[in-house]
Parts: C-alpha cells; sequence; structure tokens
C-alpha cells in the first residue's frame, strides 16, 4: 500500500522524504527561477517546441485526493524545443492553487508568486512503452506549465471549471458533457519559456521531468477559482482543497535555459 502523504502539517512536503526518498533529490521541483541567471539557448529554436493536441470526445476528471486531474487519451504529442525529435505523449493535466490570490503556484519567477499553476504532463513514447515505464527515468517525462493570475474568465478552461461540482470529493470522477480540446489551455505565445530539468512536485518525486514554463501568463476569473477551492481533499467533512503546492527547492548546480533574449 502507497504510503500516505497529503499537504498538512503532519504529511506535507517537509515529510515526504522519510517515505519517498526522491524528495531529497538534488533535481527537485519547483524551483524559483531567475530570470537573470537563466541561459540563452538559440539550440531551443533550431527546432522549434511543437504541440499537436486532438480533441477529447469524452474526458474523464476525477478528483485525486491533491489535485483536480483530467485524463487525455486522444494521442495528443508535444516534440522540439528542449525535447529534440523525442515525442512525448499528453495522460492528463492537473492544477496547483493557493486558498487566496497571493499564493498557489508551485514555481516563482524572480520571487513572483502566482495564484494557481496548469500542468499539462506527457511522457516520452519514443523511448518508453508506456507512462508506468516512462515515470522514473531521467528523460521519462515533460510538463508544459502556464502560471495563473486572477482576472478574466478563461474559455477554455470554463467546461472543466463546470464540471468540478460533480468531482467534490475525493474519487469521485465524471465525463466531461462535451467535447474538451487541450489546445485551448495553451498561451497565445508559446515560443517564449524557460526550461530545466527537475521533477514530479508530488511524491514519489521521480527525478524525471523536464518543466517548460510558458512567460505568458493565463486568467482564470474569481469564479473558476472559486470552483477549485470548493473541491475536498478527502470525503464529506473533509478539509477544502487549496494550498496545494510544493515550497520551492534548491535549484543547486542546474542550468535553467530560455528560449528568448
Amino acid at each position: 500500500m502507497a504510503a500516505a502523504w497529503g499537504y498538512g502539517a503532519s504529511d506535507g512536503p517537509c515529510t515526504w522524504d522519510k517515505s519517498f526518498p526522491d524528495a531529497k533529490g538534488k533535481r527537485q521541483s519547483p524551483i524559483n527561477i531567475v530570470t537573470s541567471q537563466a541561459e540563452y539557448d538559440a539550440q531551443l529554436n533550431a527546432k522549434p517546441l511543437q504541440m499537436n493536441y486532438s480533441p477529447e470526445s469524452a474526458m474523464c476528471i476525477s478528483n485525486t485526493g491533491a489535485s483536480m486531474k483530467a485524463d487525455c487519451e486522444k494521442g495528443s504529442t508535444m516534440t522540439g524545443g528542449p525535447l529534440g525529435d523525442n515525442v512525448y505523449k499528453l495522460i492528463q493535466f492537473h492544477l496547483h492553487w493557493g486558498s487566496s490570490d497571493d499564493k498557489g503556484a508551485e514555481h516563482t519567477i524572480d520571487g513572483k508568486v502566482y495564484s494557481a499553476e496548469l500542468h499539462l504532463v506527457h511522457w516520452n513514447s519514443t523511448a518508453y512503452g508506456s507512462f508506468s515505464e516512462a515515470a522514473n527515468k531521467s528523460d521519462g517525462l515533460a510538463v508544459l506549465c502556464m502560471f495563473i493570475k486572477v482576472g478574466n474568465s478563461h474559455k477554455g478552461f470554463e467546461l472543466v471549471s463546470r464540471e468540478l461540482s460533480s468531482v467534490t470529493f475525493k474519487g469521485a470522477c465524471c465525463k466531461a458533457s462535451e467535447t474538451f480540446d487541450p489546445t485551448c489551455l495553451l498561451p497565445g505565445n508559446t515560443k517564449r519559456y524557460w526550461t530545466y530539468p527537475g521533477s514530479l512536485t508530488t511524491p514519489p518525486c521521480y527525478e524525471s521531468v523536464q518543466f517548460i514554463l510558458f512567460e505568458e501568463v493565463i486568467e482564470f476569473s474569481a469564479d473558476q477559482m472559486k470552483a477549485l477551492r470548493s473541491m475536498h481533499f478527502g470525503g464529506e467533512g473533509s478539509q477544502c482543497m487549496m494550498d496545494n503546492f510544493r515550497p520551492t527547492c534548491p535549484v543547486g548546480a542546474r542550468k535553467v535555459r530560455v528560449s528568448f533574449q
């Protein structure tokens, strides 16, 4: 049986390494990106980052007890940029958010904290046969990150937001009522990003993720943030799901590369 973990005082990030040894590694995520120290890499643009996403006709949305998760099964792929010629398949997306608008994102940019962070999780289908096989390999996963601030309603996320009332409690799941194209979650400019080698930000914290963090920030409305905060970590009577983010970890000897000057 997997060890229990969460975001509370007794089971939160500062305790994870007791059950998940990778959590004390030197390639952990998230990090604070110091923009003045990021190195411009022209090679990132030699073969531009490219997302080829397909609409999901019956996407499963669930409450994992740590976040909301939407499963993607229609063969959406990503290649290029720091991934080279390898093709990474989109398997799911989820979010991290705070109890108030001044916190919630996991990564920070020059110390700036956003209200939430959206992760699109991909696995290396060129090198491995499944997500589970790729999950603990150094080049196994790639995660696209979008920072979120509170402002206008996000038209693309609205379909997901409406379904969250059906997955209030841990273990609940539902099928999206309409076809959903993950492309709608991407920012307008996907050419400007930071990238670095990191880890899963939740246990087992495998050091297997190439993070790609877009500079352009997207917006969710206050109502969309409220829908996220109305979910629960457990069953009826449990705590509302918020502050489900890991604090930043040391960068160490790692280099953060940037695609723009």
